[in-house]
């Protein structure tokens, strides 16, 4: 919620009269914008229902729609949710279709320069907000198979732990191997099942139950056994 004197301001800043045609629509988007909401353009027009408000803000497309008798009527469009748009101007007028989901908004307005800026802002957003999305699902990816890379090499040095463990008790076990051989033989492994139908995480899974099984309570330590003779003191 926004006060009206903030609204005036935000409105002058793009030369919009917001006492003239549609004012009962501008004093409801006071109570409709969030305090730090910021109009970047707006423009009076009709819809299905009759005469509305568009507004466009950096988050999101507002139609504001205020009738007599407390009638009230907004709908709010996300950017990131919007999949389509056309535009068309004919000699006396614009229109605009919207396509959000499973929602479409038809809009008309005789200001043809205003509904256009309006859509440039539109169509900027939309473009910028598709590139923030697919940038977090890049480093989202690449975060991934950070943990993959980590969980390999966590689970190449159990198994080069567990290899020094049986040669040191003396016990038959693997060859001994270093490390980074153990975890190049599992990247090389993983790649051969990337290229088929395995996921990163079905990879690490996969080289988890290869590991595990030989690590045990009892092969860590060496098994402690024999008998003790209880000598009575002379």
């Amino acid at each position: 919620m926004v006060s009206r004197t903030n609204l005036d301001q935000q409105l002058k800043r793009i030369n919009f009269n917001g006492y003239g045609w549609g004012r009962s629509e501008v004093r409801e988007l006071s109570a409709i914008l969030m305090p730090d909401e910021q109009i970047d353009e707006c423009v009076n027009g009709f819809y299905e229902a009759g005469f509305a408000l568009l507004v466009a803000t950096r988050d999101r497309l507002i139609l504001v729609d205020k009738k007599p008798l407390h009638y009230l009527a907004v709908e709010d469009l996300r950017f990131d949710l919007i999949n389509e748009f056309d535009y068309s101007h004919r000699l006396m007028g614009a229109q605009v279709k919207v396509s959000a989901g499973m929602k479409t908004l038809y809009f008309t307005s005789w200001n043809q320069a205003r509904l256009r800026r309006l859509l440039g802002f539109v169509q900027y957003r939309i473009t910028e907000v598709k590139k923030m999305q697919q940038t977090q699902q890049e480093a989202q990816k690449a975060h991934l198979e950070y943990i993959n890379q980590q969980l390999q090499l966590f689970m190449a040095i159990q198994h080069y732990q567990y290899q020094q463990l049986t040669q040191h008790t003396g016990r038959p076990g693997l060859q001994s191997t270093s490390p980074l051989a153990v975890l190049m033989n599992m990247a090389n492994t993983a790649q051969q099942q990337a290229a088929g139908q395995f996921s990163a995480g079905q990879v690490s899974m996969a080289a988890m139950k290869r590991v595990l099984p030989v690590i045990s309570a009892y092969t860590r330590l060496p098994v402690m056994s024999g008998h003790s003779r209880f000598q009575p003191a002379d």
